[in-house]
């Protein structure tokens, strides 16, 4: 829809008027389709805004599993096992 269009002259009455019918049926087209992109993209980020709401609260609710007295090496070790759980958790949704 950026492209500018132009329209044959008519000898009276200014433009062809299947030109510009023609042309305004396409804009038809696109704005339905643009529209259409524009619910599943709003549904997407409503699915997501509470997606992100869940682990939030799945996030706060959870106990501390790292302290700053933890060894590093306990802690690397711990990250480990929660990713691993996490996107065990992942592959079987």
């Amino acid at each position: 829809m950026s492209e500018e269009k132009s329209f044959r002259k008519a000898a009276v009455g200014g433009f062809h008027r299947k030109d510009v019918i023609d042309y305004i049926e396409q804009l038809l087209i696109e704005q339905a389709a643009c529209r259409d992109e524009l619910a599943e993209k709003d549904e997407l980020i409503a699915e997501l805004k509470s997606r992100i709401a869940a682990l939030e609260a799945e996030r706060e609710a959870a106990p501390a599993v790292i302290t700053d007295e933890d060894d590093p090496e306990d802690v690397l070790k711990k990250v480990d096992q929660l990713l691993k759980n996490y996107l065990g958790a992942e592959a079987e949704e």
